[in-house]
């Protein structure tokens, strides 16, 4: 087990240096495409498709993927899911992603409003009945507000955010409950388990404010990630994770190979 630890600061210059050298090097001008250069679409497309290694899924994730296959068609949903920028948060992309091809794969209406996407042009033409975004600031201020609010006045939709806890870094949030009265959000969901939220008190003014957390538990995307068979395996698992110490000037890398 290997345990490595980089100081918050020297990571975010590397990460930087990096991000500056990419950016100014493919003049990427919109959040919402990826790096557009030959090699990097090259290993997207290879990513996307399951080809890097040519074996398919085992039998178990067959009968999974044959049982939801277009299961709900016939659902009336119409949702609209917020994507941000792959470079201002990388695990919100993966996530809300892997949401979207995941309710395309059941059969349901789904499209992507991405970060410099008109709303007013996407709501016009796709017609959603749900809006999911996040509760986090900056993606709030992508959205027009103002607009949405006429919308509801003459169509039937749901808005739905993050339901984010102060404590992992996020404002305060009783201000952001306030918020989300004011500007009519119906819901908000989270992709910790029902049973998280439901006792942790930390999520106790939500409810008492009206609002109800819809949970969509993390799990991988089965589309395109699977265990494959007859692999020469060297490890039986790896973690890679983060956590932000307490006083929030230190991270701390944790590698666990096992």
């Amino acid at each position: 087990m290997w345990n490595i630890y980089l100081k918050k600061d020297l990571m975010f210059k590397r990460f930087m240096a990096l991000y500056m050298r990419l950016f100014k090097h493919n003049h990427v001008k919109s959040f919402d495409k990826i790096i557009n250069t030959e090699r990097v679409n090259e290993l997207m497309n290879l990513l996307n498709s399951n080809s890097l290694l040519n074996n398919e899924p085992p039998i178990e994730i067959k009968k999974i993927l044959s049982h939801f296959d277009l299961k709900y068609a016939s659902n009336e949903l119409s949702i609209l899911i917020h994507l941000p920028s792959p470079f201002l948060s990388p695990g919100g992309y993966s996530v809300f992603m892997n949401i979207y091809e995941t309710l395309i794969f059941m059969g349901l209406k789904a499209e992507l409003l991405n970060w410099d996407d008109n709303i007013e042009t996407k709501f016009t033409d796709f017609k959603p009945n749900v809006f999911i975004s996040s509760d986090d600031e900056n993606y709030r201020e992508r959205i027009n507000w103002t607009f949405i609010k006429k919308y509801k006045k003459n169509n039937k939709i749901k808005v739905g955010l993050t339901a984010s806890l102060e404590e992992y870094g996020n404002t305060p949030l009783t201000k952001r409950i306030s918020w989300g009265i004011e500007n009519e959000i119906d819901f908000y969901y989270s992709f910790r388990a029902k049973e998280y939220t439901d006792t942790r008190k930390q999520y106790q003014p939500f409810f008492t404010s009206g609002f109800e957390i819809c949970n969509v538990e993390f799990g991988a995307n089965l589309l395109k990630f699977y265990p494959i068979n007859n692999l020469n395996k060297k490890l039986d698992y790896i973690f890679l994770g983060q956590l932000i110490l307490p006083n929030k000037k230190d991270i701390l890398i944790i590698l666990f190979l096992f």
